[in-house]
């Protein structure tokens, strides 16, 4: 409410946006949620990544000398994983760093007066609870085909998603600082 209104002629989406959303967070939030799924498939199923790529029709009973049982559960706790990991990025990363376009998160802090917005933590822990009931909950299991990932992927995954938080950082310092490329797409 302290900033004048944006101009009628404005758009609510821009090539910024676009670029910081897609292009920045988007592209490294995928990379790390493929990398948790390649990690886990080589240290807890014994899969190599040249292994998995491009494996489509072979992806059946008898694969590695594993049965079809054995290959849907590791996919199903693999993409959990994934998803986790990517649920993480999002709400400790993403959401943490997007609050504002320009301030650094230190400058508004979602406790602060000037900047208070409690409804930020329910929303958190409203989508942690969405996430725990897709993994945990069997009847989510059955129709989301989801397991509780083991406990270090939700370290690694919290600690991706501090990378993420801290990335974005840097881009709202780089901005401030105006450098060249930084200021032209970012802000």
């Amino acid at each position: 409410m302290k900033q004048a209104p944006r101009s009628k002629n404005d758009h609510l989406v821009t090539n910024q946006i676009m670029f910081h959303a897609l292009l920045f967070l988007g592209i490294l939030e995928c990379f790390f949620a493929h990398v948790m799924f390649f990690v886990y498939m080589q240290y807890y199923e014994g899969f190599s990544p040249s292994d998995l790529i491009l494996c489509f029709n072979n992806w059946s009973d008898g694969f590695k000398g594993k049965t079809q049982d054995e290959l849907d559960n590791a996919l199903a706790n693999a993409q959990s994983v994934y998803f986790m990991t990517l649920v993480f990025m999002q709400l400790f990363g993403n959401f943490w760093a997007t609050r504002t376009s320009r301030l650094s998160f230190f400058e508004a802090l979602p406790w602060k007066k000037e900047s208070k917005n409690l409804w930020f933590f329910a929303a958190q822990i409203t989508s942690l609870f969405g996430l725990f009931f897709v993994l945990a909950l069997p009847a989510f299991q059955d129709i989301f085909q989801t397991r509780l990932p083991k406990v270090e992927f939700y370290f690694i995954g919290l600690g991706l998603a501090v990378i993420v938080f801290f990335m974005d950082e840097f881009r709202k310092f780089m901005v401030k600082k105006k450098f060249g490329i930084f200021k032209k797409f970012f802000w």
